[in-house]
């Protein structure tokens, strides 16, 4: 049964922003917001999806495009109960600070239905007020979008298109239900949004890393899971109910053995066919976001390539609060009344892609262009020195080795290789490249990389306290990579065959590390940590200790963990090992 109510247009905006300080203009003419609770939408396995539809209030007859979203989090449950830290930051709400419509990562009525578009916001299967069997990203879920887009696309209040926009889980969901090709979808906007489950999330280098997906399934997914005590839905299940009900525990899956590879049909049924989305895509990238989905969603940018449209907007700061700043929503407006209103507003003219370069602490810079790396951007080598444990502009003329103790907790170390004070700026907008030769005393390493940049005085300079420059991670027995999908900026890691290390023989490899939007400061230094252990910086994306190198009472479980053992590694030579950077001129601002 429906639950409609309407209310009047709600005072949205103000606040300052760090992309432009104007709120979006006001519609000419708003429409009140009317509200269907727990629309039941069939899907064609049967067991229907419920939404909230927020749509103008207007007699029958216009229609109006949709704006839709779909995720776990329980489409009832108020932002400023989900995450009250984020709600407490966010520009975008009333004058009072309580918009009843407003939940956590998704678009918000208050601002879209007066400006003429319907929202309907989805809970997925299993999840909030939708029956089902809760399967996170899994195809069932993908389907059920698919439908439920298909419906909203012929709903008479609808024009015929519709737009997806969300941020996180609500964005990532969007690449994998545009591979489907829907044919009412017209748009999406993932706002921080992987592409790549295995690469971008669940193991990073071929590295466990179940910091973040522990903390978020337990705490986010299973307490709105669909009949859950803590849920919003008023039907309460038992315990051996919601197990039945849950396809499979993210936590414990990623763990097993069979997971250690890419190619499992676990990731790949997770995984975006990019090639596929064939509507217009803009994508919002956090550069801060290392280790989840700032590197994701740069290549939902580059490699949905059948895209008659393709823009990438990259900025710095908490998530999600940037979706719900007056410049971004303006950004998103004209994104939407071009391809879902088909208006001419000139948002095709602007460049494609736009990225926030930090200067450390809250300082930024703008840079635009058409591609991602920039146009002007130069691929430059730093390479290390051992000896020095330097990096030099020049290949050091005599090889070198450097020993550190790869481990968990207080045993293990971590080399550094600086450079000296730079005489000028140097700005880095792109992913870098360790190209590294090393051995190790074992069969196996993890390998953990770090870019920083560090005053005179030896102070590091971060954002958001203690984010550095980039960060990287790999496996060593996982470096098989595939030539033909490699770019300049990028190696691509098939991790579908483990190549174990021969004892204290050299190997080369490729470490991918994040893309970065930094300048570092003339008179400062640029350096490269390697260490075999976590390192400060990674925030929430973390690499627990693992198998039987946990410390006592840490219960992730990686049993293809290599064991502590010692690194070396070699510079100069034949082949010498060094920083692939991606440097951008030099520019004032």
């Amino acid at each position: 049964m429906n639950n409609t109510v309407t209310r009047p247009l709600a005072a949205v905006g103000g606040g300052d922003d760090p992309l432009a300080p104007a709120p979006p203009p006001a519609p000419a003419t708003p429409y009140a917001i009317r509200v269907e609770r727990n629309v039941a939408i069939p899907v064609r396995n049967g067991t229907p999806v419920l939404a909230d539809v927020f749509r103008p209030d207007v007699a029958d007859g216009p229609t109006f495009p949709v704006v839709m979203s779909m995720g776990p989090y329980g489409k009832d449950l108020p932002f400023k109960e989900f995450r009250p830290e984020a709600w407490a930051r966010t520009e975008m709400k009333s004058g009072d600070g309580a918009l009843d419509y407003m939940t956590y990562e998704t678009p918000l009525p208050d601002y879209w239905v007066p400006q003429g578009y319907v929202y309907v916001r989805c809970d997925q299967p299993g999840s909030g007020d939708s029956p089902g069997t809760l399967n996170v990203f899994g195809r069932e879920t993908q389907r059920a979008f698919y439908d439920a887009i298909e419906w909203a696309g012929t709903q008479r209040w609808s024009n015929g298109k519709v737009g997806a926009l969300g941020v996180s889980y609500y964005a990532a969901i969007q690449w994998l239900v545009a591979q489907l090709q829907p044919p009412h979808l017209a748009a999406i906007l993932p706002f921080l949004g992987f592409t790549d489950i295995y690469r971008d999330s669940i193991r990073h280098g071929g590295i466990l890393s179940s910091g973040f997906v522990d903390t978020w399934f337990g705490g986010a997914v299973l307490p709105r899971q669909y009949g859950a005590p803590t849920g919003t839905s008023t039907v309460k299940l038992t315990a051996s109910q919601l197990a039945r009900n849950n396809a499979e525990d993210i936590r414990e899956l990623t763990r097993e053995d069979a997971l250690l590879f890419a190619t499992n049909e676990y990731f790949t049924a997770r995984t975006p066919d990019l090639s596929r989305v064939a509507v217009p895509v803009y994508a919002w990238a956090n550069d801060d976001n290392l280790g989840l989905h700032v590197r994701g969603t740069i290549d939902g940018f580059l490699k949905a390539a059948n895209a008659p449209y393709r823009g990438l907007h990259t900025y710095t700061g908490p998530e999600p609060d940037t979706m719900y700043t007056g410049a971004a929503a303006d950004l998103h407006k004209r994104f939407f009344a071009r391809f879902l209103k088909g208006e001419d507003n000139g948002f095709e003219a602007e460049p494609r892609v736009t990225v926030t370069v930090k200067k450390g602490g809250d300082a930024f810079a703008t840079r635009t262009g058409n591609s991602y790396p920039l146009e002007q951007t130069s691929a430059q080598k730093l390479y290390l020195d051992c000896g020095a444990r330097q990096l030099l502009a020049a290949a050091p003329a005599s090889p070198a080795t450097l020993a550190y103790r790869s481990a968990y907790g207080a045993a293990a170390s971590l080399v550094r290789f600086a450079t000296p004070p730079l005489p000028a700026d140097l700005e880095l907008i792109g992913p870098l490249t360790l190209h590294l030769t090393m051995s190790a005393a074992d069969t196996d390493a993890d390998l953990f990389v770090a870019v920083r940049e560090f005053m005179p005085d030896g102070t590091e300079v971060t954002t958001r306290g203690t984010t550095p420059v980039s960060l990287g991670w790999q496996r060593a027995s996982l470096r098989h990579a595939d030539a033909a999908r490699s770019t300049t900026f990028r190696t691509w890691h098939t991790y579908d065959r483990s190549l174990p290390l021969a004892r204290n023989v050299p190997v080369t490899l490729d470490i991918n590390v994040w893309p970065a939007a930094w300048i570092v400061a003339a008179g400062n230094t640029l350096a490269v940590e390697i260490g075999g252990n976590e390192q400060q910086g990674v925030v929430a994306f973390t690499h627990p200790p693992v198998g039987p190198y946990a410390r006592d009472g840490e219960t992730p479980i990686d049993n293809n963990a290599p064991p502590p053992t010692d690194v070396t590694l070699y510079s100069g030579g034949a082949d010498p090992s060094y920083l692939l950077m991606p440097v951008f001129p030099a520019t004032t601002g």
